[in-house]
């Protein structure tokens, strides 16, 4: 029901849900039903404010590439760090038929304290890997309007004190008096990034609120904006995947209704 992160491999679509212990894979076409892998144990309860409070809000899905560590690539999810049980991640392998292995459980502690001590409130919503640059970015509220782009050395994610390396704040705009903040991004081969936005009528990192607008959005590596492309009508789109088709942005999307009782939904589009 509610889809908040997206990364795709070979001829999969990998997805999170905010509300879920587990990794949804996916075919992009047909009808072939999806299977499910667990990543935290336990079970949530049903009752939606129940299964609010307990959740791991995983809000973002990053892809991760062949190192000494995972030498066929991996997934790493986290959790948005609004709450102290939303504060884990985990990070699972490929192995050589690119199936997926156990997930492992880092600690990140110290990661999360930092972004703590950075912002007003955490609220982590997507990630890039840009080359030892692990980014994240923090979504903003009709309090703290600011998106914030903070930047670590990958290898620093389970160290004592990890280190910013850079920061950037910005707005993208304002729709009906809220602002744009972003929902998930994605980075393209030329070193672009493509985000998904929403405009949500909520003051904090943990209420839902009235959606009034959604978009698209395209930066520059240095995080500044080529374009903005509205959605019509406003899709709560929480996950994004893009490449490039010639001088074409294709792209997967996912979106979460904040209902319990609605399915998620899976987009593609171009630009």
């Amino acid at each position: 029901a509610a889809a908040s992160g997206l990364a795709a491999n070979g001829g999969n679509l990998f997805v999170v849900g905010d509300d879920e212990n587990h990794l949804a894979i996916l075919k992009p076409t047909g009808d072939v039903p999806g299977r499910l892998v667990r990543l935290f144990p336990g079970t949530l309860p049903r009752d939606h404010k129940k299964r609010k409070a307990a959740k791991p809000d995983f809000e973002t899905l990053l892809s991760l590439p062949v190192t000494d560590s995972l030498p066929f690539g991996g997934l790493m999810a986290l959790g948005s760090g609004s709450t102290p049980n939303r504060r884990r991640g985990g990070i699972l392998r490929f192995d050589e038929a690119g199936k997926i292995q156990e997930p492992y459980i880092p600690d990140l502690t110290a990661l999360y304290n930092v972004v703590d001590q950075s912002m007003p409130e955490t609220n982590i919503e997507g990630a890039i890997l840009r080359g030892d640059e692990l980014i994240l970015f923090n979504r903003g509220n009709r309090n703290h309007p600011n998106t914030t782009a903070l930047a670590f050395k990958m290898a620093s994610m389970e160290t004592a004190v990890p280190i910013i390396k850079w920061r950037r704040d910005f707005v993208l705009a304002d729709a009906q008096g809220l602002p744009l903040s972003i929902t998930d991004t994605c980075l393209l081969e030329d070193g672009t990034i493509l985000a998904s936005a929403v405009a949500e009528d909520t003051s904090n990192a943990y209420d839902d609120g009235r959606l009034t607008a959604a978009a698209i959005v395209l930066f520059a590596p240095d995080l500044s904006i080529l374009w903005i492309k509205m959605i019509e009508p406003a899709i709560k789109i929480e996950g994004i995947h893009g490449w490039f088709d010639g001088g074409t942005v294709r792209m997967f999307a996912v979106s979460d209704a904040d209902d319990p009782e609605a399915a998620a939904g899976l987009y593609q589009g171009a630009f």
